[in-house]
């Protein structure tokens, strides 16, 4: 079941490709259901007349500016193999870090959340799961608790990891 989405190339190297339609979807229709709720549903409740023009300008801006700044924030690939984890993005390109330098990860909940990653002497790696199947996600988070179960740490243990 988790191998339908999951690309193997060469010997144990898992990759995750992002899939951009995905990512759009998924914020714009978000955005777009709490616009929703604050230009047609709160000013009817509260009595207001609603102006159609501009509420409906209002969710479809708003929802596509979130699905373009969410495109932004998703890899365009996550690679990893027994030596290295891999990223590239649109936005900073390429890096890679060595698994050994892993001081610790975050991996919220199963499907729809994010990791946080941090390796000595980089920045964090933030990774949304926005543009990868449930599947792909799921098999990525089970990978890194398998591999690393003891540095698994909490969000508060990562906010302070320097």
């Amino acid at each position: 079941m988790l191998k339908v989405f999951i690309r193997k190339s060469k010997g144990t190297t898992l990759t995750l490709k992002a899939n951009y339609f995905h990512v759009f979807g998924k914020v714009f229709l978000l955005y777009a259901l709490v616009m929703v709720v604050f230009a047609f549903i709160l000013p009817f409740c509260l009595g207001k007349n609603i102006n159609l023009e501009k509420s409906f300008f209002s969710i479809f801006f708003i929802g596509c500016y979130g699905g373009l700044f969410a495109s932004f924030l998703t890899p365009t690939e996550i690679s990893c193999n027994q030596e290295y984890f891999g990223i590239e993005r649109m936005v900073n390109g390429k890096r890679k870090a060595a698994w050994q330098d892993l001081k610790g990860y975050y991996t919220g909940n199963m499907y729809f959340s994010y990791v946080t990653l941090k390796f000595q002497g980089q920045r964090k790696f933030k990774l949304f799961s926005y543009g990868f199947s449930p599947a792909e996600w799921k098999a990525f988070q089970l990978m890194l608790k398998a591999r690393f179960p003891e540095k698994e740490k909490t969000l508060w243990q990562m906010f302070m990891l320097e």
